[in-house]
């Protein structure tokens, strides 16, 4: 299933750099990583890696960066996956995005997603009761909606 998702990257400049940067970095990492056959549990294990949203990576594009005001700024995003199979999700509890938010707590995101049927919804980022934690939440259709909105 092919997903869509645009959003905007706010924060002060220095923190939405740092997570523009720690993304083009964990591209350059994937593309090593993309040719190693055998990714199972155990090696993740061996290497580090609790799950595989914390390697793999479908990739961002990054517009310019805008001033928003009061010392923020803004950065819009696009990123487009076939989320079927064995791929990481962009989306939900264990997507990419979730990771993204987790590895870079000092910026929000704002945006919407759609997929090849045609549904969609919103997804903002925001802080954990803990404080320390940030949290991807997603609106309107969960997965499990949408293919009962696909079989119904």
């Amino acid at each position: 299933m092919d997903t869509d998702v645009s959003f905007t990257i706010y924060g002060e400049e220095a923190a939405v750099e740092a997570a523009m940067e720690w993304q083009k970095k964990k591209e350059l990492r994937w593309e090593e990583i993309q040719k190693i056959e055998d990714r199972s549990e155990g090696w993740m294990e061996v290497n580090g890696y609790a799950s595989p949203e914390e390697f793999s990576t479908c990739g961002m594009e990054f517009e310019p960066i805008q001033a928003s005001g009061n010392n923020r700024v803004m950065v819009k995003v696009s990123m487009s996956a076939d989320e079927s199979g064995q791929n990481v999700p962009i989306t939900g509890e264990h997507g990419e995005l979730q990771f993204f938010v987790k590895s870079n707590p000092y910026v929000t995101i704002k945006g919407a997603w759609s997929d090849e049927y045609g549904m969609g919804g919103t997804l903002e980022s925001y802080t954990d009761d803990d404080g320390t934690s940030r949290i991807f939440c997603r609106e309107l259709f969960a997965r499990r909606d949408r293919q009962a909105a696909l079989d119904g």
